[in-house]
C-alpha cells in the first residue's frame, strides 16, 4: 500500500532547513533531509508536535497566502505518531518567548495535520526553480 504524502514548508537559513514560522525562537525545529525530527521538548510536554500538510494544493495554497516566499522551501515529508485532533491554535508572538498564549483566529490552516515525528524526503521545486535549474 503507497504511503499517504505529506507537505513541511521550511525556511532556508545559511545553507540549513528551519521551521517556517518559528524560526530564530524557542520553537524553532533544525531539519535535515532523511532524518527524524520531533518538537522542542517544552511543547511537546504540552501536548504540541510538527505541523504539517495533507496535499501539496494546501501547502501551496497557505505559502501563496504569505506575500514572498522567497526563503521557503517545500518538502515531502513522512510523519510518525499522527495525533487524532489538533491543539488549540497559539500567538506566534508566545510561541516565540516560549509560552503558550491561545489565539484569538482557532483554525488552523486547511489541511494542518499535527505529528510526534517528521522526516523530510526531497524538495518540491516551484515551477520558477524549475526554469532557473
Amino acid at each position: 500500500m503507497k504511503k499517504k504524502r505529506y507537505y513541511k514548508i521550511t525556511t532556508e537559513i545559511a545553507g540549513g532547513q528551519v521551521s517556517f514560522i518559528t524560526f530564530n525562537s524557542k520553537a524553532e525545529v533544525q531539519y535535515q533531509i532523511g532524518e527524524w525530527v520531533e518538537a522542542p521538548k517544552w511543547l511537546a510536554e504540552k501536548g504540541y508536535g510538527l505541523f504539517v500538510f495533507d496535499s501539496l494544493k494546501n501547502a501551496m495554497d497557505f505559502l501563496g497566502k504569505l506575500g514572498d516566499p522567497s526563503r521557503s522551501k517545500m518538502w515531502r515529508c513522512e510523519i510518525e505518531g499522527r495525533y487524532e485532533k489538533l491543539p488549540p491554535n497559539l500567538t506566534l508572538d508566545g510561541i516565540n518567548r516560549g509560552v503558550l498564549v491561545p489565539a484569538e483566529v482557532k483554525d488552523f490552516p486547511k489541511g494542518t495535520v499535527m505529528a510526534k515525528r517528521v522526516k523530510l524526503i526531497r524538495q518540491i521545486k516551484t515551477k520558477k526553480e524549475r526554469k532557473n535549474d
